[in-house]
């Protein structure tokens, strides 16, 4: 199944090596929201993590380039924090930023969509 087929929310998850920053989008996958990051305490491999939620959550888990959303998203939190609150912020809006990204490339009708496990 494609991914924008199936309806809901879907959760966005950049995992760091010390944190793991989270955003979930609402039912209709109009507005998303950045939540507080988790701290980490392995640094186990993505890809071993992604292949451990699917299989425990029975759920498609999708993998998605996301190099320069931290980038991206401290220039996005600067016009708005100090340095001290980006630090805090900064993961979950690069989840977010990556939650967008997907909703967006995989929206359009012309979009190949992701297999599960890929990016």
């Amino acid at each position: 199944m494609a991914p924008m087929e199936s309806p809901g929310r879907l959760l966005a998850i950049d995992l760091g090596a010390k944190r793991v920053g989270v955003a979930v989008s609402d039912e209709l996958r109009i507005t998303i929201k950045p939540l507080a990051a988790i701290e980490r305490r392995s640094a186990q491999d993505v890809r071993s993590v992604a292949s451990k939620f699917q299989r425990s959550l029975d759920i498609p888990v999708y993998l998605q380039d996301e190099r320069l959303t931290s980038f991206d998203a401290a220039a996005n939190l600067r016009t708005s924090m100090s340095d001290l609150e980006i630090d805090a912020a900064i993961d979950s809006e690069a989840a977010a930023l990556i939650l967008r990204d997907f909703i967006v490339s995989n929206d359009r009708p012309d979009a190949s969509g992701l297999e599960p496990g890929s990016y």
